[in-house]
C-alpha cells in the first residue's frame, strides 16, 4: 500500500531562517525536501490593524508517517506567535517520486 503524501506550506520572515528550518527538518528525517521560494509580501490583520511584511514561503515534502512530527516542529520552531501551517494531502504522486520520498523518510 502506497503512502498518503503532502505539501506543508508556512512562510518565513527571512531567508537565513527558512533555511535554517529547512535544513533541521530534512536533518531531523521529517521531510524529504523543502523549497523555499522567493520572498513574497504579505497582507494580513493582525490584532485589529492591517499589516504588510516580506515573507519566504517554504514548501516540504513529506508521507503521512511524518506529517503530524512535522506539522509540531515546525509550531514549535517557528519564530511568528501564530504560524501559518498549512497541509495539503496530494491526490496523486508518480511512483519514483513516491519511493524517494519514502526512502528518505525511512528513520
Amino acid at each position: 500500500m502506497m503512502s498518503k503524501f503532502f505539501l506543508v506550506i508556512t512562510t518565513i520572515p527571512t531567508q537565513e531562517d527558512a533555511e535554517a528550518l529547512s535544513s533541521e527538518v530534512i536533518a531531523r528525517g521529517l521531510a524529504a525536501c523543502a523549497q523555499i521560494h522567493a520572498p513574497c509580501q504579505s497582507i494580513y490583520s493582525w490584532k485589529g490593524q492591517v499589516e504588510k511584511a516580506v515573507e519566504y514561503p517554504v514548501h516540504f515534502k513529506t508521507n503521512d508517517m511524518k506529517h503530524g512530527a512535522l506539522r509540531d516542529f515546525i509550531a514549535e520552531k517557528h519564530t511568528y506567535d501564530v504560524p501559518e501551517i498549512l497541509s495539503i494531502q496530494i491526490d496523486a504522486v508518480n511512483e519514483s517520486y513516491a519511493t524517494w520520498v519514502n526512502q528518505n523518510l525511512d528513520n
